[in-house]
Parts: C-alpha cells; structure tokens; sequence
C-alpha cells in the first residue's frame, strides 16, 4: 500500500506530455497490480492498455518491460499481456535482485511439464539468466528478449 502522494503519482495521463514531446517511456511491470482482483487493483494496467491504443494513433514510443511478470501474483496477466500488447512494445527485465520463483507462472502447463520446468531452473544460479527463462517459458515472442537493444540504440 502506497500513501497518498505515492498514489496520486501512479496516473498514466502524467506520461502524456513526455510521449508527446517524443521521449521514449517505458513502463515498469506494465503496471501490473502486485495482487490480482479482488486484492488488488488492476486499474493501472487497464490504463496503460488505453494508453497502448493511444499511442498506436499517435505515433508514441511506449513500451512496457515483463520483469513482474515472473512473480507468482501476476500469472494470470500472462495471457492478457501476450494478447492486448503488441509484442514489439515489450521489453525482458529483470526484477534483480528480487528473488525470483523457480515454478513457471505459464498457465497452459500440464503438471508434467511444470515440475520438468521447475528442476531445471532450480539449478539456474544466475538471476537474469533464471528471469530470461521463466520469460521464455511463457512463451512471448522471442522478440522481448531483443527489443530493448532497438529501443535504447544498443549494439546487439
């Protein structure tokens, strides 16, 4: 739980005039509650997916990273994520050095298949490279894990 001032800070139309002035935003955890409805709101992330429409007309530089996404609380954005956000406007993260989950948050997974994903990166002992696993486990176009060296002009 934020303050109010914190609260009052988490307003998408403040991005506005940067997107309008040409400065590339990215959004962090595409603005993902940390708790799902009905313990969490998830107005953020339906605001940024307006500003997701907004920007296609305007010629925005938006995007959002999936670095929350690894946290067990968000699986059921998964889905939402892949289908309501071009994935050309999604970047990997790292939520380093918060501690990650081992088990994949991926919600089409049969059991077999979740416990075969879960020794595998229970062995991973570097955080980024577990993050860039459980991003790939969910199966994001393989663009996420590439789109940020286009936006920040970085030599791949």
């Amino acid at each position: 739980p934020f303050d109010d001032v914190s609260e009052s800070l988490n307003d998408h139309r403040l991005l506005k005039r940067a997107l309008e002035s040409g400065v590339t935003v990215i959004v962090p955890h595409c603005a993902l509650p940390l708790l799902p409805p009905p313990l969490g709101s998830e107005t953020t992330f339906l605001d940024l997916l307006a500003l997701f429409e907004e920007a296609d007309t305007r010629g925005w530089k938006l995007y959002a990273d999936l670095s929350a996404l690894c946290l067990g609380t968000r699986n059921s954005y998964i889905d939402r994520v892949k289908a309501q956000i071009p994935c050309h406007k999604l970047l990997f993260g790292s939520d380093f050095p918060i501690l990650l989950m081992d088990f994949s948050q991926e919600p089409h997974l049969s059991l077999e298949d979740r416990l075969k994903h879960f020794f595998q990166t229970l062995f991973i002992q570097n955080p980024l490279d577990k993050a860039y696993y459980l991003i790939k486990n969910m199966e994001f176009d393989d663009s996420v894990f590439t789109n940020a060296s286009h936006v920040l002009k970085m030599p791949v």
